[in-house]
């Protein structure tokens, strides 16, 4: 299956399902850089500015979140791989940060949010781009797109938010910080406790065989787990006496595409598998966190949050 080939239809079929459901015309896309290169995709330059403006004066404080944030997600930037500017991440049809933002910001949104979380008496607010922090490791501050707290401060609930990004391969390999610190394969408590024979130094890096995670050779790796490794880690150097991880990925009933619906199949059944491993659960289950998959099943970011939720720890 051509991965990449799949993630172009999947963008092109959220335009569609957005113009379908009227919340955007065919004119409302086509980004063009400064260099002129043209990404149909994208809202268009205005729109886009019109977007950044309405988040300005009505969510100042999540725009200046995002724009100090590390993703890069409000400006077009220049890439040195293929030497031509891009547009602001954003402005794509499929852009993981608008759907987080639109989905967050709505209050309609709030007691379906609320039936996912799972918990009573919750902060009337959500925190944007929050930082953590993994114990010992300088520099090390994993991003979460989105997190929650219940008003009586004891349980701090994290999303990370992904759209297109199940198209992608996933490399598990992590700075040597990593290994200097023991917080990978050290049988003290704050570790993922790993076998150190299954760790291959590579320079500065040290890989983790992905059969370690129960795939075989051949398969390819839909779950960024270095990103998750990290978020575990953050999350347990929280004070929450209850934590939760939540995976929401956008995923439209109305797709219509069988071999996406089976890329998510892979998805559903890849978390499951990894959220088995003993290392895994065990520091799950040491640190109070619980982890959950969740798809959005409503046909646009725009239009009411629509949920299928598994538990998964």
């Amino acid at each position: 299956m051509n991965y990449e080939n799949k993630k172009i239809i999947f963008d092109e079929r959220l335009k569609e399902l957005a113009i379908q459901n009227k919340i955007y015309s065919e004119n409302d896309f086509l980004y063009i850089t400064r260099d002129n290169n043209t990404y149909p995709n994208y809202l268009n330059n205005n729109l886009f500015e019109k977007l950044l403006n309405i988040m300005k004066e009505n969510n100042n404080e999540i725009y200046m979140q995002y724009k100090n944030g590390s993703g890069g997600e409000l400006d077009s930037k220049y890439s040195r791989k293929t030497k031509k500017y891009i547009p602001p991440k954003m402005a794509s049809i499929a852009s993981s940060s608008r759907f987080a933002y639109l989905t967050f910001i709505d209050k309609n949104n709030y007691n379906e949010i609320s039936k996912i979380i799972n918990e009573k008496e919750l902060e009337n607010r959500f925190y944007f781009e929050e930082k953590l922090n993994v114990k010992n490791i300088k520099g090390a501050t994993p991003n979460l797109d989105v997190m929650a707290k219940t008003k009586d401060g004891n349980s701090g609930i994290f999303f990370e938010v992904k759209c297109h990004e199940l198209f992608n391969h996933h490399i598990i390999e992590f700075s040597d910080a990593y290994i200097k610190t023991n917080v990978l394969t050290s049988k003290k408590e704050y570790s993922l406790q790993f076998n150190e024979n299954e760790l291959k130094m590579n320079k500065d890096k040290v890989r983790i065989n992905k059969s370690v995670f129960g795939y075989s050779q051949d398969e390819r790796v839909l779950i960024d787990i270095k990103q998750l490794v990290c978020h575990l880690l953050g999350i347990a150097n929280t004070s929450y006496e209850k934590k939760q991880l939540i995976y929401l990925y956008f995923k439209p009933k109305n797709i219509n595409d069988k071999e996406i619906n089976d890329i998510f199949n892979q998805l559903t059944n890849q978390f499951i598998r990894i959220s088995k491993l003993k290392e895994i659960l065990n520091f799950c289950n040491r640190y109070n966190i619980s982890l959950k998959l969740v798809y959005a099943t409503n046909d646009a970011f725009e239009l009411p949050l629509e949920s299928e939720i598994t538990v998964l720890i």
